[in-house]
């Protein structure tokens, strides 16, 4: 009886594993680039409906990120995204896009530990016309946020992109009082099962 209990708790055991594995968290980059899309959204939006076709400019040159949301929200729109120098400029910023983790915190006293992750995008975007001349200013921040297991944060960090790789704040009273915890409970089980 007991290999078949043992049999099924192994089954149990795996199952869960690739539930939690199928539905895993998303990796920095991924919450970033969702970050990124809704500040680029947010500027696109507030496009003047005059404009059709834009040639699109992104600083810093190596945010390929933040140039595909753009181009993206702007094809969306219906705006043209051209090579040619002969229409509007829209010069974008990235002024920051950032990967946080600001909290960990448990559900009990002890357990599986959760961590709050938080991503914040800001952008700034100049119309220019084919002349030099600037004819619309807008800025656009979006944060996106989502809880993982804290285990999971070192495989969700992915390539380094921006800041993509954030600093985990530690616990450190939990490294002596859960250490601590888990003793007493096994010796007060030790205890009532000699005593018996």
């Amino acid at each position: 009886m007991l290999p078949m209990r043992l049999v099924a708790a192994a089954g149990l055991v795996s199952l869960a594993a690739w539930s939690v594995a199928a539905g895993g968290p998303t990796m920095n980059v991924e919450l970033a680039c969702g970050a990124l899309r809704h500040a680029a959204d947010e500027l696109v939006v507030a496009l003047p409906d005059s404009v059709r076709c834009v040639t699109v400019s992104v600083t810093p040159p190596s945010a390929t990120m933040a140039r595909v949301a753009v181009e993206a929200a702007l094809m969306e729109r219906g705006v043209t995204v051209s090579a040619a120098g002969d229409v509007a400029r829209l010069n974008v910023a990235v002024r920051r896009v950032a990967v946080t983790v600001p909290a960990i915190h448990r559900r009990l006293l002890v357990g599986g530990r959760h961590a709050e992750r938080r991503a914040e995008a800001a952008l700034t975007a100049h119309l220019a016309t084919p002349g030099g001349l600037t004819v619309w200013t807008a800025e656009a921040q979006a944060t996106g946020s989502d809880n993982v297991p804290a285990a999971a944060l070192s495989w969700t960090d992915g390539p380094a992109a921006y800041g993509c790789s954030p600093a985990v704040p530690g616990e450190r009273w939990m490294q002596v009082a859960e250490p601590a915890i888990v003793m007493g409970s096994v010796a007060a089980i030790l205890y009532l099962f000699f005593t018996q």
